[in-house]
């Protein structure tokens, strides 16, 4: 089994709760008293109007830019298919497990709540993001959000869609943990790159991560997926747009005492 031939990642474009949420960190708490927003479940958050631009840009590259895709995978958050609605005409298919990480209790909380009653585990948070695990029933650590819907997912493609070049239409959290797999990357540059400054380095609403096991320059066609690139259409200058062959990483002797060295021992 093999992974499709070009594997195009879309994260949705602007939400509601995107919005609300960016007016919250800058102050403005009552963006949480809108009418009808406390009650609306996570999964049911719309596209906003700058939302719909984003991916109306996205299906104008995608159609102009990228190659013919033969199958489209969607999660089922209501954000994600309305991004996929704008987005060169393909067969759908609705997947769990393209969904939006699981908070528990802090889902759609302001910051300022976030602090005030949990400020324990979002200090434990900062010992061990990759393992930590939200406060409240349902939620999930990173590691295993990405067990049981990334890794799922690509299961399904080589499984399905070995010779195939497919869309997906999926969450921010998502195109982490796909990177995280597909690049093997370490858990401490997953991090790094989540906290970098540089736009090049994050993936942003409507965001294009493209790979593919086509040599983008030769043509030919190879066993594993080998080479990335990343798009953000609505604004070029955020993102590189250039092809990159993966790398990789391997640890030294040197690298894995770096990392043990940074846990002070406790016990001698």
């Amino acid at each position: 089994m093999a992974l499709p031939l070009n594997i195009i990642a879309v994260r949705h474009g602007e939400s509601e709760g995107n919005l609300i949420n960016s007016r919250a960190r800058v102050g403005d708490q009552t963006v949480f008293e809108i009418p009808g927003f406390p009650e609306r479940h996570v999964s049911q958050w719309r596209l906003t109007d700058v939302g719909r631009e984003q991916a109306r840009a996205a299906g104008e590259w995608l159609r102009h830019k990228a190659i013919a895709v033969d199958r489209g995978y969607v999660s089922f958050y209501t954000r994600a298919m309305e991004t996929a609605m704008f987005l060169p005409e393909v067969p759908w298919i609705e997947s769990p497990y393209l969904r939006e990480q699981m908070w528990g209790d802090l889902t759609s909380l302001a910051d300022k709540d976030r602090v005030g009653e949990y400020q324990r585990s979002l200090k434990a948070r900062e010992t061990q993001p990759f393992l930590w695990t939200p406060p409240g029933a349902g939620a999930e650590s990173m590691d295993e959000y990405f067990t049981k819907t990334v890794d799922r997912a690509l299961d399904t493609l080589s499984r399905s869609c070995g010779s195939m070049s497919v869309v997906l239409v999926t969450h921010g959290g998502w195109l982490w943990g796909l990177r995280h797999r597909m690049e093997r990357l370490p858990q401490e540059e997953l991090m790094r790159l989540r906290a970098s400054d540089d736009p090049h380095e994050h993936i942003h609403k409507c965001q294009i991560i493209h790979y593919t096991r086509c040599d983008p320059w030769s043509g030919q066609d190879t066993a594993k997926i080998q080479w990335v690139r990343s798009i953000c259409p609505w604004d070029p200058s955020l993102s590189s747009h250039e092809w990159r062959e993966i790398r990789r990483h391997m640890y030294s002797r040197a690298d894995l005492s770096r990392l043990v060295n940074a846990v002070p021992q406790l016990v001698k």
